[in-house]
């Protein structure tokens, strides 16, 4: 039968009529022991499965924020002052067959509090807010830089200009999150003073009597790196940013040889509160009229890591990758440490893990006993209803 036109009625489908076959099951108690039982099983099996796998993992920590403490050089200063510990390794040969995995590890550090994951620009970040990124640099105006960091939140992304009264340095990139970057550098150094390389396909890295340099590359996802976080490239940066790269641009994550020509010397130590890096200079060589202080490179790989903030506040997040045969089981090694990011005031700690991988990721114990006790409840709870069934059964469908 046709609908009328104009009508409500649903259509006369199976669907729409609700007439499609349906099954329920009936929790017969033979039915629910039986389940209650085969869950357990699998739940056990996979938890033995698990922490196997994890306790195949090779782990070796070294907390060094109390023991670096004397040491402590400014967030963005260049200063060679090191702090070195020994980190020693077990003698399984895991160490030197597999991939080792290089993580620090922050504790005490509250990275998923509301107003920390708001204070970010995802539109900076990915460029779309940043006229002329990839394409044709274009000189952003001062209400075009405004609105560029309108999304970060509760933290002051604009400073006054030191060198022109009437004009305001915004930051790129901005937000709370950014600007508290994890920044300490790591080095690792065998008995005969040889470096371990972090790169060694880096064509810079040829010998290993001096540190490699340390741009990291495949730690981040490549989701993040390929559509999250664009970077502006050279005609960009010297069009837009009138300061770059705190006191020294190593430490920024640029490392475009061809900056160095647009850089003056001299730096600007006061931006109102940030201290500002190397003046930029256009194709002229000239100061240009940029808007932003560049501070870092987006595109880092260290900095796209952190900007995926942690759930819970004790977290490690990736920071280089050692090649299968770069280290030497049993042996030990000198951690060179740059001790920059402040931990004391809110009580945390910093600590450098050295760790391989098996199918389950990294070792996580917590895991398989997760899935063990769900697996015992579930065994439990079938013996349970069984004796309660053979002792006194109860007709099915008898209240």
């Amino acid at each position: 039968m046709s609908t009328p036109s104009g009508s409500r009625r649903p259509a006369d489908t199976a669907f729409k009529q609700q007439r499609l076959k349906a099954w329920q099951p009936i929790l017969t108690p033979k039915w629910v022991i039986s389940s209650f039982f085969a869950i357990g099983v699998a739940f056990i099996g996979i938890a033995i499965a698990i922490i196997q796998a994890s306790n195949q993992v090779l782990e070796v920590s070294q907390r060094y924020d109390m023991e670096c403490k004397q040491s402590f050089i400014s967030w963005n200063d260049s200063s060679s002052v090191e702090c070195s510990l020994n980190i020693t390794l077990s003698t399984d040969a895991k160490w030197a067959t597999s991939d080792v995995y290089v993580y620090y590890e922050l504790s005490n550090f509250y990275q998923n509090h509301r107003k920390y994951v708001q204070s970010r620009a995802a539109k900076q970040l990915a460029g779309t807010s940043m006229l002329g990124i990839p394409d044709k640099a274009t000189l952003m105006s001062q209400s075009d830089a405004k609105a560029s960091v309108s999304e970060c939140q509760n933290f002051a992304d604009v400073f006054q200009d030191p060198e022109d009264s009437n004009r305001q340095v915004y930051l790129y990139p901005c937000g709370l999150v950014a600007v508290s970057m994890f920044n300490d550098t790591f080095y690792l150094q065998d008995a005969n003073g040889k470096y371990v390389m972090w790169n060694p396909d880096n064509t810079e890295c040829t010998t290993k009597d001096r540190p490699c340099p340390t741009n990291p590359s495949g730690v981040a996802w490549k989701s993040d790196v390929d559509k999250k976080y664009i970077a502006p490239k050279l005609d960009w940066i010297i069009t837009n940013c009138k300061y770059l790269g705190g006191s020294d641009k190593a430490l920024s994550g640029f490392i475009d040889p061809n900056l160095n020509e647009y850089l003056r010397a001299s730096t600007t130590n006061n931006c109102g509160g940030y201290p500002c890096g190397q003046r930029v200079l256009d194709a002229q060589k000239q100061p240009n009229q940029g808007s932003f202080y560049c501070w870092h490179n987006i595109s880092d790989e260290d900095f796209i890591v952190w900007m995926r903030v942690a759930a819970l506040p004790k977290f490690k997040k990736l920071y280089r990758k050692i090649p299968a045969g770069s280290l030497t089981p049993g042996a030990t090694y000198r951690l060179i440490i740059h001790n920059r990011f402040p931990v004391e005031a809110f009580g945390g700690s910093k600590t450098f893990v050295l760790s391989t991988t098996s199918w389950i990721g990294g070792k996580n114990s917590f895991l398989g006993h997760a899935y063990i006790v769900v697996g015992i409840i579930c065994v439990a709870l079938a013996i349970i209803f069984l004796v309660k069934h053979l002792i006194s059964p109860r007709i099915l469908g008898d209240p």
